[in-house]
């Protein structure tokens, strides 16, 4: 009885779309952690802690599951932290000038 329910548990913690709803839920709640006080934790050290998420993501899921993390964790981490430098008008000036 026992070993029956570890081996369905260990069969669920190591299917990868444990894994991608992990990474998914992981970043949605690192996110709201980091994001009132990026500021005081710095650019670079809020991308650290991202890819320490991915890591572990990765080194439970396996590497389907950790590189849906990094992509979700990387386009969190561009969104929501890095100052957008390119906005639409320097795009369609651009586009004219080109």
């Amino acid at each position: 009885m026992v070993r029956d329910v570890r081996r369905t548990l260990s069969g669920i913690a190591r299917d990868p779309r444990w894994g991608f709803a992990a990474a998914i839920l992981a970043t949605a709640v690192l996110t709201g952690i980091l994001a009132p006080m990026h500021s005081r934790i710095g650019l670079l050290n809020v991308g650290l802690i991202y890819l320490l998420l991915t890591l572990l993501v990765s080194a439970t899921w396996g590497w389907q599951a950790g590189v849906a993390a990094a992509v979700i964790t990387n386009l969190a981490f561009n969104f929501f932290f890095v100052v957008n430098f390119c906005n639409s008008c320097n795009f369609v000036c651009f586009l004219n000038i080109n």
